[in-house]
């Protein structure tokens, strides 16, 4: 009977000890998890060429630090091992942590062939967008790249409208969940198939796709996030015939740590790309590293991006 009753307790102990484990680290991503540069729904994704809404960053981090200027470089790194230059990018911040300026460079041969200087004025409103303004265009035509400019048309209490400046397409937000769903789109908003749909405010996404015919979605994009400390877990793009799914992965203490993009096609595994993340002692990213894996666990080639900062006078 006293071997019942020592197994018993022996296992309440453990019991508790893993309550007071677990107990432990959610506080600790509940802590540490907010404290990220990067708002990771956004950085490294097609959210980045969306100029009318800079919510690539964690404005808190950014004031809380001082962050004045922020230098992004990318590189490619060639079969020589030698890295080449692709892409600079510089970010200005008030001392509230808000972008004010952007100043993308494009290289080739370590020349600049294009940049692109934009400028933001007035207040970012409530759902993260702001007026912006070119100052300076050389070799990149907005209205043939990636890169997307859009103006306020229409705020309801159930969406928010932009229209493209060079398009003249629609970008349109349903806010609240109730209205989600092909039907409440197609009576709501009567959107056209180059038009894009995302269910949720434009700082935290649910799902973003285009409608054809009323009913047929296509190029789609699915945001998952943490059910209690709402950071972005799993981004799935599905854009026929080619599905990425994108798997973010944070360390016991809640900070970011790498993300995997995995590519497949009609359910094949295709190939993957590995991003590990390199922190300075106060967390702030110092580098970026891309590796893009070919048949298996084979690095076909590697991106590297480094990240240096510049400070307000205290």
């Amino acid at each position: 009977m006293r071997i019942v009753y020592a197994i018993l307790l022996t296992v309440l102990a453990i019991q508790i000890s893993c309550t007071s484990q677990e107990q432990r680290i959610e506080k600790k991503i509940e802590m540490k998890q907010k404290a990220f540069l990067f708002n990771m729904q956004h950085f490294f994704s097609d959210a980045e060429y969306l100029l009318s809404f800079p919510l690539w960053f964690n404005d808190s981090v950014i004031a809380a630090n001082g962050i004045k200027e922020i230098k992004r470089q990318i590189y490619r790194q060639a079969e020589n091992e030698i890295n080449d230059l692709r892409e600079i990018r510089k970010y200005y911040f008030d001392p509230n942590g808000i972008v004010n300026e952007l100043i993308i460079e494009e290289y080739y041969d370590d020349r600049m062939v294009g940049n692109l200087t934009i400028r933001y004025s007035g207040k970012m409103d409530e759902w993260g967008y702001m007026q912006e303004k070119i100052i300076e265009q050389n070799g990149v035509e907005l209205a043939k790249s990636n890169f997307k400019i859009y103006e306020k048309e229409e705020y309801t209490d159930k969406y928010l409208v932009y229209r493209d400046a060079y398009t003249s397409d629609y970008l349109f937000f349903l806010k609240e969940q109730k209205f989600w769903g092909v039907l409440s789109v197609d009576s709501i908003l009567n959107p056209s198939p180059n038009d894009y749909v995302v269910y949720g405010p434009p700082q935290n996404p649910v799902k973003r796709f285009q409608i054809n015919n009323k009913v047929n979605e296509s190029n789609v994009t699915e945001y998952s996030y943490h059910e209690k400390y709402g950071f972005v877990t799993n981004v799935v793009t599905d854009s026929y015939p080619f599905v990425n799914k994108r798997s973010f992965v944070y360390d016991l203490e809640g900070d970011f740590s790498y993300f995997v993009d995995s590519t497949f096609s009609e359910n094949v595994y295709l190939n993957k790309c590995m991003s590990k993340v390199s922190l300075s002692k106060d967390l702030l990213p110092q580098s970026i590293t891309h590796e893009h894996y070919v048949e298996g666990d084979n690095v076909g080639y590697v991106e590297n991006e480094k990240f240096e900062y510049e400070y307000y006078t205290k």
